[in-house]
């Protein structure tokens, strides 16, 4: 699956971040971002969530130093939709020297899940 967003810069100042019905709009000046959610608001249907929290897989946390992204809820999701919650790490994942070959191996009778989590990567 691909996440497809668009981004728009109504001015220096000023950032908007569309995916599907979701907005994100993002500003060093908290005027522009109140005018901007008015206007919207007259024209169309608008629910303001506030302050940024969690937005496509990506939590938000601002503090005094600024605004860190993480990724931990979504690795930890990712993690558990796998069924590898528990395993244990290794320096490679493959068998060093192996020739892979599309004759080898078991075809998938269903590959959606690994589609998933290869686009979820």
């Amino acid at each position: 699956m691909t996440t497809l967003c668009s981004l728009y810069i109504l001015t220096t100042q000023l950032f908007i971040i569309i995916y599907i019905d979701d907005v994100l709009v993002t500003s060093s000046c908290s005027i522009k971002i109140d005018t901007l959610i008015q206007s919207l608001h007259s024209i169309f249907q608008v629910k303001d969530l506030g302050s940024l929290s969690y937005f496509l897989g990506v939590e938000a946390d601002r503090n005094s130093q600024g605004l860190h992204l993480y990724q931990t809820k979504y690795i930890c999701d990712l993690l558990h939709h796998t069924k590898i919650v528990g395993a244990k790490p290794l320096a490679s994942p493959t068998i060093t020297g192996t020739k892979l070959s599309s004759f080898d191996g078991e075809v998938l009778s269903d590959p959606t899940d690994y589609r998933h989590i290869i686009g979820a990567l």
